[in-house]
């Protein structure tokens, strides 16, 4: 449904403004400077850690394999997950990083770990598509499912782990879904 330039676009503008909100955020004078330090934002928050995987899909875009724009899912699954994405990826840069929080290194051990096994994940179907354990639907879906294991580090990370597993859940869980559908392992009409 959706292309993948129009999708990479929509990314890079993504980064692009959170870039310039934050050096509008360090400017002294800027009022815009003095209504986000209410928030703590800034890239040296815990949205630090949603910059690798964020990088890694906008640069390995290319090399997903086809059969990742194939089929398709109920639209309002699809702007359901684009909602629940952008939450997901924009909290982080509120949630100041806080390395004295009794979760954080067992956090920072959970999402290198899981920051690892989605990369893996990722190398495998875009390098060695025709093994056999790249064909199984299950293989396919595991780029969807990894994502689990770096945000749950993220939310343990955070100060306030709850209410971010929960955001980051439902992003999972449209995230999957749309997957489902993608692959045709969920057949329904709609």
């Amino acid at each position: 449904m959706y292309n993948s330039r129009y999708v990479l676009k929509i990314k890079l503008l993504i980064i692009l403004g959170l870039v310039i909100i934050n050096s509008m955020a360090f400017a002294e004078s800027s009022s815009l400077s003095q209504e986000f330090h209410h928030f703590d934002f800034s890239l040296l928050n815990n949205g630090l850690f949603i910059l690798p995987p964020l990088i890694w899909n906008i640069a390995f875009i290319s090399k997903t394999p086809t059969y990742y724009s194939s089929g398709s899912a109920p639209s309002a699954l699809l702007v359901t997950e684009n909602i629940l994405r952008a939450a997901t990826f924009i909290a982080p840069f509120f949630i100041p990083i806080n390395n004295g929080h009794k979760l954080f290194y067992p956090g920072l051990t959970v999402y290198s770990i899981g920051l690892g096994v989605y990369f893996s994940s990722w190398l495998l179907l875009m390098y060695a598509p025709d093994l056999k354990i790249c064909t199984s639907k299950i293989m396919r879906l595991m780029p969807a499912i990894t994502p689990v294991f770096w945000l749950v580090g993220i939310g343990m990370m955070a100060e306030t782990p709850v209410s971010y597993s929960l955001l980051s859940t439902g992003f999972l869980t449209t995230h999957v879904g749309e997957y489902l559908f993608r692959f045709n392992i969920i057949d329904i009409h709609y």
